[in-house]
């Protein structure tokens, strides 16, 4: 009798754990899958550059609306930044202000980083506003942009690292 109603008690219970641990191994398997592709993307120079926010050299952070990105398809490097802070030097021509331009002459160095991620350089050769991005990318990928320019002050972008949308 105590039997049966130990196993009626324990059998809920192993039930329960077994299932957890199930659950678990699932996350654990979609994230592994989802790090592959990441670095898939990343060895192919298949991905976009979604920023969120950024943060000036003087420490000031604005939230960014619309569509700021940096896409990378191989051999073309296409940004879309805004840029705030102070400039050194005006530009003779530039009217848009911001990090705005498109590459087929750059250099692209992959870095796996210390704590798993990847340190992704980028120097644009025919830009001459843009002289180094340096891309942080985390293993989930989240990421941070340092943009650094001739003429201007060091920009800080922070957002997520997404595929590259078919029609490119």
């Amino acid at each position: 009798m105590k039997r049966t109603y130990l196993l009626r008690l324990l059998l809920p219970l192993c039930i329960l754990i077994s299932a957890g641990v199930a659950a678990q191994s699932g996350k654990e398997d979609k994230k592994k899958a989802k790090q592959e592709q990441l670095k898939t993307e990343i060895d192919a120079r298949q991905f976009t550059f979604n920023a969120q926010s950024a943060t000036s050299a003087r420490g000031r952070t604005r939230q960014l609306t619309g569509s700021n990105t940096l896409v990378v398809h191989g051999d073309s490097l296409d940004a879309y930044l805004p840029y705030f802070g102070r400039a050194y030097s005006a530009t003779p021509g530039d009217t848009n202000g911001g990090i705005n331009f498109n590459s087929t002459s750059f250099s692209y160095d992959a870095q796996d980083a210390k704590n798993g991620g990847w340190t992704i350089n980028i120097k644009p050769k025919d830009e001459k506003n843009v002289n180094n991005m340096q891309l942080s990318i985390s293993e989930d990928g989240y990421a941070i942009l340092q943009v650094t320019s001739n003429n201007r002050q060091m920009i800080s972008f922070y957002g997520q690292i997404s595929r590259n949308s078919k029609n490119k």
